[in-house]
């Protein structure tokens, strides 16, 4: 039996009740149904903790390989069967909605000015980077950028999320942000779009309304490389 991911297209469920359906050796868990999401294109994790009876187990790790989502607890005890509630660390995960979506605005504004596509994300609590296949550094373009995704966030914009299948999206080729293209093996697609600036693949949490992001502010930027223009922000 494989978990139902729900965390996707739910992101504001914070706590919910779920049967463990397989312990692993090293006493992680798989769940018949999950709000936590697991990491995966450059979002960290959920973490949190469920409840069985009296007794808290902390959820340290989320992790989905080949369907399955297993859940890293603290401490081996949860058995096949066990009814558990459980709670997801809600600070952390609005945080890193708040900052996913920030970064699809501002990767479409640096697309759309630049013609730069993705080429890496790492997605933080505190901190997040973006990599563009930007010809250079220049700050008073990245400033540009800041400010018109600024401008678009501050428009207070619904975010709406569907899912459509791997023919229709191919499609519209251009909806694909990444410069490696899309990958292999996934049929049923989840989409964000942000009226009047992007729509586009992504199976991470977001916001609701730009309105519960607050404003990017540039940290810094660096080369990686050819094709690899890095820069850093965090939200206030």
């Amino acid at each position: 039996m494989v978990t139902v991911p729900l965390s996707t297209l739910n992101p504001y469920v914070f706590d919910f009740d779920a049967e463990v359906i397989h312990v692993n050796e090293d006493g992680s868990v798989e769940l018949d149904r999950t709000y936590f999401y697991a990491t995966g294109g450059g979002q960290p994790s959920d973490t949190g903790k469920l409840l069985r009876n009296e007794e808290t187990f902390i959820i340290k790790d989320v992790k989905k390989t080949d369907g399955f989502i297993t859940h890293i607890i603290d401490r081996p005890g949860l058995a096949q069967g066990d009814k558990v509630h459980c709670i997801i660390d809600r600070d952390r995960r609005i945080m890193h909605m708040r900052m996913h979506t920030a970064t699809h605005i501002l990767c479409a504004v640096i697309e759309r000015a630049a013609g730069a596509k993705i080429t890496g994300n790492q997605i933080g609590a505190e901190k997040t980077r973006i990599d563009m296949s930007l010809d250079g550094i220049d700050q008073d373009k990245i400033a540009e950028y800041i400010a018109a995704a600024n401008g678009i966030i501050a428009k207070n914009l619904d975010i709406k999320k569907y899912v459509t299948t791997r023919e229709e999206l191919m499609k519209n080729p251009h909806l694909v942000k990444l410069a490696m293209g899309f990958p292999e093996g996934i049929h049923d697609v989840h989409m964000v779009e942000v009226p009047e600036c992007d729509n586009t693949p992504c199976g991470g949490t977001h916001i609701a309304n730009t309105s519960e992001i607050g404003r990017i502010v540039f940290d810094s930027a660096e080369s990686k490389g050819k094709d690899r223009k890095r820069i850093y922000f965090h939200l206030e």
